[in-house]
């Protein structure tokens, strides 16, 4: 049962992304106590997202918090999200330890996130600087198509 629910999140496929994320966000809280800023105006687009773009999506956001829980000392993340050109914009803030991006290896959590965002036809990249915490900033492109239905056309 555990497996099939880590294949696919019940509250992913029956309540969508963001209720998905606010799930995954309030668990890591209750259980870390690491603090959350979440901004999301763009709740319709994200809503409408394709259930497989979600679950890429998703998937990232759980390999970005388990980084960050095991590596960064962090108290607190910020993710925000905007809608600009067709394009869903997610930045993903720690206020960690950060580390030196050119001493780094690139390890399996960086490759699955690499992977992820490949399949979503999107791009990302990382800065962070030791002392100052890490921040991802991702694209992800949507097809016109896809806008159709939620005013942002």
């Amino acid at each position: 049962r555990n497996i099939s629910h880590r294949l696919s999140p019940s509250t992913l496929e029956y309540f969508g992304f963001i209720d998905a994320l606010e799930e995954l966000f309030f668990v890591t809280h209750t259980a870390s106590g690491i603090n959350f800023k979440f901004s999301n105006p763009e709740r319709k687009v994200l809503e409408a997202l394709p259930y497989i773009t979600s679950l890429h999506l998703y998937r990232v956001f759980e390999e970005l918090l388990s980084n960050t829980l095991k590596h960064a000392d962090a108290t607190e993340i910020r993710i925000e999200f905007a809608f600009i050109n067709n394009t869903v914009c997610i930045s993903y803030n720690d206020n960690g330890k950060g580390y030196d991006l050119s001493n780094h290896k690139h390890g399996i959590g960086l490759h699955n996130i690499d992977s992820r965002i490949s399949l979503t036809g999107g791009s990302y990249e990382v800065t962070s600087v030791p002392g100052n915490g890490t921040t991802f900033v991702f694209n992800i492109p949507l097809p016109p198509i896809h806008l159709k239905n939620t005013g942002n056309e």
